[in-house]
C-alpha cells in the first residue's frame, strides 16, 4: 500500500470514529431525556386524566376527529381559512409571475 492509500484509510477511520462519537453522544442524550421522562411520568400521584394540558389535548382531539364533512386543515375554522387562502393565492401568484419570466425570457 501506497502512502496515498495509507492517508485515505487514515481519514476514513478519522471520519467514522467521529460519526461514531456524535452517534454515541445523541444516543446518550436520548438515553437520558428517556430516563427523566418515565421518571417524571412514574414519579407523579396525579393521574393524566385530571391533568389541565392532557383534558386540552383531548378536546383538540374530539374536535378534529368529529365527521363534520370540513378537510383536516380547515377544522380550527378563521385562522386556518385565513392561512389557507393566503397560501392559495401566493401559490397562483407566484406561478403566474413564474410564467411571465419563462415566457418573457424566451422571447
Amino acid at each position: 500500500m501506497g502512502p496515498k492509500c495509507q492517508q485515505s484509510m487514515l481519514n476514513r477511520v478519522a471520519i467514522r470514529s467521529g460519526i461514531s462519537k456524535m452517534f454515541k453522544w445523541n444516543m446518550h442524550k436520548i438515553r437520558m431525556y428517556n430516563a427523566l421522562l418515565s421518571r417524571r411520568l412514574s414519579g407523579t400521584n396525579q393521574s393524566l386524566v385530571d391533568c389541565k394540558e392532557f383534558q386540552k389535548f383531548k378536546l383538540k382531539q374530539v374536535k378534529m376527529q368529529c365527521d363534520d364533512g370540513l378537510p383536516v386543515y380547515l377544522k380550527r375554522g378563521i385562522p386556518d381559512k385565513i392561512v389557507f387562502y393566503l397560501i392559495s393565492g401566493s401559490v397562483i401568484i407566484n406561478t403566474i409571475l413564474s410564467l411571465y419570466v419563462l415566457i418573457q425570457g424566451g422571447e
